[in-house]
C-alpha cells in the first residue's frame, strides 16, 4: 500500500476534511480517524508551540505558521520512532483506502505545499541532497532500484562520483519522510513529492545537465536489450523498464539523432521477446512518429520505422496491415537513397520473405490488389 506523505496525514487532521468525509467513511473508518488524531495528540502533549499549531490545523488553517510546526514535529517523530511511524501510516492508509472512490476527498489528491517547503528548507544546507531529490523526480512514479540512481551519478560524474554522498542524501530524504524504502535497495517517491521536486528541478541552473545525465544512463541501459532477448536479460532489465518508458515518453527531445529511435526500438524488442505484441506496438508507432517529427516524412529513419512496424504485424499474422508498410518503406528508400543501398536491399528482402510466408500459409487473399504486389506473388508462386 502506498505510504502517505506528511502533508496527506496533516490533511486527515482537519475538521474541514472530517466534515466532508463523515458520510463517506464507515463506522470503522471514523473510528480509525479518531484513533489517528488521538495517537498524534498523545505524542504532541507537553510541546505548547506544536499543540497550538495542531489546534489551528484541526480548525482548518493552511497557514505556513501553523502547518510547518506540525509537519516538522511529525517528520521528526516518525523518523525517530519507527513504531509510532508504523501506527500513523497504518491508520492513515486504511482511512485513505476507504476514500479511494471519492477523489475529491482523498487526502493525497492535494499536496500541502507548506509541509513540502518546510522539508525543502531543511535541505538548504545540503545542496547535493536537493540535487538528488530533483534527479529522483525524473524517474517513473514506480519503485526505484537504487543501483539505477547510482549509475546515473557514475555516468555523469565519472571519477568525481562519491558513493557516500549519495547514500547520505538518501538517508536524509528517508529521515524527512520524503522517500520511502520498500525493499532492500529499492525506494519509492510519492507522486506528489515527485511533482514538487520536478518543479524545483525546473528552477535550477543545472536542470539540463541533470536531465541529460538521466537520459544518457537510460540510453545505455536500453541499449543492452537485444532482438532475441533471453529470460535472464528480461529479468535484468525488468526493474528499469518503467523508468526507461518514462524517459522515452518525456525526454526524447534530448536524444541525439543517432540515438533517437533506440529507446523505442529496444522497448519494442523487449515486449516482442516476451510475446507481448500489444505492448510492443505502441513503441513501434512512437518510433515512427518521432522519426517523422525529427527528420520529416521521407527519411531513412522513417523507412526503418515503417519496416519495423511491418515486421511486428507480420509476426502477428496481420498481413493486410504489414503489406502496405513494407511497400511504403521500400518506395521511400528507393527514392531517398537508391535501390542499391543496403537499407533498400534489407527492406526488399523483408518484403519478399513476408510474401513467401503468406504464400506458404495460403493467405494470399489477405493481400491487396496492388499491381506490384500481385506481380511479385505470381513470380514467387512460380519459383
Amino acid at each position: 500500500m502506498e505510504p502517505l506523505t506528511t502533508a496527506a496525514i496533516i490533511t486527515l487532521l482537519s475538521n474541514k476534511f472530517i466534515e466532508k468525509a463523515t458520510d463517506k467513511l464507515t463506522e470503522g473508518g471514523l473510528q480509525k480517524l479518531n484513533d489517528l488524531r488521538k495517537l498524534i495528540w498523545q505524542k504532541v502533549r507537553g510541546q505548547p508551540q506544536v499543540e497550538n499549531a495542531l489546534k489551528q490545523v484541526e480548525q482548518g488553517s493552511e497557514s505556513e505558521s501553523d502547518v510547518k510546526p506540525v509537519a516538522a514535529f511529525l517528520e521528526t517523530a516518525m523518523s525517530k520512532d519507527p513504531e509510532f511511524s508504523q501506527q500513523v501510516q497504518t491508520l492513515a492508509q486504511q482511512i485513505n483506502q476507504e476514500l479511494d472512490n471519492y477523489s475529491d476527498l482523498s487526502p493525497i489528491t492535494e499536496p500541502n505545499v507548506a509541509a513540502f517547503e518546510l522539508s525543502w528548507e531543511q535541505l538548504k544546507q545540503q545542496p547535493e541532497t536537493q540535487q538528488l531529490a530533483c534527479l529522483l523526480s525524473l524517474f517513473s512514479p514506480d519503485e526505484i532500484s537504487w543501483n539505477l540512481v547510482e549509475k546515473v551519478y557514475q555516468d555523469w560524474q565519472g571519477d568525481e562520483f562519491d558513493l557516500e554522498n549519495i547514500k547520505d542524501g538518501r538517508c536524509k530524504l528517508v529521515e524527512l519522510n520524503l522517500l520511502q524504502q520498500t525493499e532492500q535497495q529499492t525506494y519509492y517517491l510519492h507522486r506528489l513529492l515527485r511533482e514538487f521536486f520536478r518543479k524545483k528541478l525546473e528552477k535550477r541552473e543545472d536542470t539540463t545537465a541533470i536531465k541529460q545525465a538521466f537520459v544518457t544512463t537510460m540510453v545505455s541501459i536500453v541499449g543492452q536489450i537485444r532482438l532475441q532477448i533471453t529470460t535472464e536479460q528480461v529479468q535484468q532489465i525488468e526493474p528499469a523498464i518503467k523508468h526507461i518508458e518514462e524517459f522515452a515518453n518525456s525526454f526524447a527531445e534530448l536524444l541525439s539523432d543517432e540515438d533517437l529511435l533506440t529507446p523505442f526500438t529496444r522497448l519494442a524488442w523487449f515486449y516482442q521477446g516476451k510475446t507481448l505484441y500489444s505492448e510492443a506496438e505502441p513503441w513501434r508507432k512512437k518510433a515512427l512518429e518521432m522519426a517523422k517529427t525529427r527528420f520529416g516524412d521521407e527519411h531513412n529513419a522513417v523507412a526503418s520505422s515503417l519496416n519495423n512496424l511491418a515486421y511486428l504485424y507480420k509476426s502477428q499474422g496481420r498481413n493486410s496491415e504489414a503489406e502496405p508498410l513494407y511497400q511504403q518503406a521500400l518506395l521511400m528508400l528507393v527514392k531517398t537513397v537508391g535501390e542499391n543501398h543496403s537499407n533498400t536491399q534489407t527492406v526488399w528482402e523483408n518484403l519478399i520473405g513476408f510474401l513467401i510466408k503468406v504464400i506458404q500459409e495460403n493467405k494470399t487473399d489477405e493481400l491487396s490488389d496492388d499491381e506490384f504486389i500481385q506481380s511479385l506473388v505470381s513470380q514467387l508462386e512460380q519459383e
